[in-house]
């Protein structure tokens, strides 16, 4: 299963970090991921609780754009809940 996190009202031709965590069934955490690094367009510019480990869970595709990027990330069967967290650059 493939699941979707959009984030808009982001800033054009700005770099931003972002970095995951799941929450377990088990009522349990996982660390917060490495950070990722995106880069949104200019202005103008188009867009490209099963059984089992819980594990962080990683992007598979980023559509970025000038002020939105959409996350698609393969879901984990064992999670109840997603985090995303993410911040400019500076």
């Amino acid at each position: 299963t493939t699941n979707t996190i959009t984030i808009n009202n982001l800033q054009p031709d700005t770099q931003y970090e972002f970095n995951t965590r799941t929450k377990c069934g088990d009522g349990s955490a996982t660390a917060w991921s490495i950070n990722y690094n995106f880069t949104t367009e200019a202005d103008g510019g188009g867009g490209g609780g099963g059984g089992g480990t819980c594990v962080q869970w990683e992007p598979d595709d980023l559509d970025i754009m000038a002020t939105t990027v959409t996350i698609d990330f393969v879901a984990i069967p064992t999670a109840v809940r997603y985090k995303l967290r993410y911040r400019p650059v500076t």
